[in-house]
C-alpha cells in the first residue's frame, strides 16, 4: 500500500488527446509522402533499367511501413512531453484537480471522502471513440472519489490478463461489474447496424436498479472522466486506498 506522498505526484490525464492525435496523423501523411519520393528516387537510381518501372510498387508500401514505424516512436515521445492540460496532483493534503477550462478544485484527505469502483468489458455493445480503437475483451476500470459537491472520476483500460489480477483483489478495492449491454442493447441491429453514440441519459430503470449508482458514475465518466495510464491509475488507487 502506498502512503500519502511527501512530495507532490503529478498524473497527466488523457495522453491520446485530440491535438496529439491530429498532429500524429498529419506527420504520418507527411512522412509517407516524403519517404515515397525518397525511396522511389533511390530505386530509380540503383535498380537496373528493366525493373525501374516497378518503382511505385516498391516505394509505396515501403514508405507506408517505414512511416508507421517512425510514427510509433514519435507518438510515444510526444505523449511524454505534450500533455492534455488535465492533471491530478497528489500530495499530503489531498487530491488537486486541474481540469482544463473548468475551475481547479481539491479533494482533501481529511474531508470524509467517498469512493466508488466499477468495471466493464469492452465487448457486446457498439463501441465508439477511444474504446473503439482498443481490442475487444479489454476491460475498463473506473473509480469515483467524492467530497461533498466535488468529485473526480478516473479510469484506465487494460488487457484481460492484467484485469484478472486487478479484479482478484489482492489488497485492491473491489470493482463492481456492470454490463454495457444493459444500456446499449444486445440485439444484432444495435451491435452492428447502429451508430456508436452515447445515450443522452441513463434510463430510469437502470438508475433505480441495484447498479444505479454505478451507472450514474459511468455517465459522469463520459463527460468528465480522467483517463490515466495503468501505472498512474495504480498509483492513484493505491494512495486513495491508503486513506480509507
Amino acid at each position: 500500500m502506498t502512503a500519502v506522498p511527501t512530495s507532490p505526484i503529478v498524473l497527466h490525464a488523457d495522453q491520446e488527446h485530440g491535438r496529439l492525435r491530429a498532429a500524429v496523423l498529419f506527420l504520418l501523411l507527411l512522412a509517407i509522402f516524403l519517404l515515397y519520393f525518397l525511396l522511389r528516387a533511390l530505386w530509380l537510381a540503383l535498380a537496373p533499367a528493366r525493373v525501374a518501372d516497378v518503382a511505385f510498387i516498391v516505394a509505396c508500401p515501403s514508405a507506408i511501413v517505414l512511416a508507421l514505424v517512425a510514427m510509433w516512436g514519435v507518438e510515444r515521445g510526444l505523449k511524454r512531453v505534450w500533455h492534455s492540460g488535465r492533471s491530478i496532483t497528489l500530495d499530503n493534503t489531498g487530491i488537486h484537480v486541474q481540469d482544463g477550462e473548468r475551475p481547479d478544485y481539491t479533494l482533501n484527505w481529511d474531508g470524509h471522502l467517498n469512493d466508488l469502483y466499477w468495471s466493464f468489458v469492452l465487448a457486446g455493445y457498439k463501441r465508439g471513440g477511444r474504446e473503439r480503437r482498443l481490442p475487444e475483451k479489454w476491460v475498463c476500470l473506473a473509480a469515483q472519489v467524492q467530497e461533498e459537491e466535488n468529485r473526480l472520476v478516473v479510469y484506465t483500460y487494460l488487457a484481460p490478463k492484467e484485469a484478472e489480477q486487478w479484479l482478484k483483489g489482492n489488497g485492491r478495492p473491489a470493482f463492481h461489474p456492470i454490463l454495457p449491454q444493459d444500456l446499449y442493447g444486445d440485439d444484432i441491429r444495435t451491435r452492428y447496424f447502429s451508430l456508436p453514440n452515447r445515450p443522452d441519459k441513463i434510463p430510469a430503470d437502470l438508475l433505480a436498479g441495484k447498479d444505479g449508482k454505478f451507472w450514474l458514475a459511468e455517465q459522469r465518466r463520459w463527460a468528465e472522466g480522467f483517463e490515466l495510464t495503468l501505472p498512474d491509475f495504480e498509483t492513484f488507487i493505491s494512495i486513495v486506498n491508503s486513506q480509507q
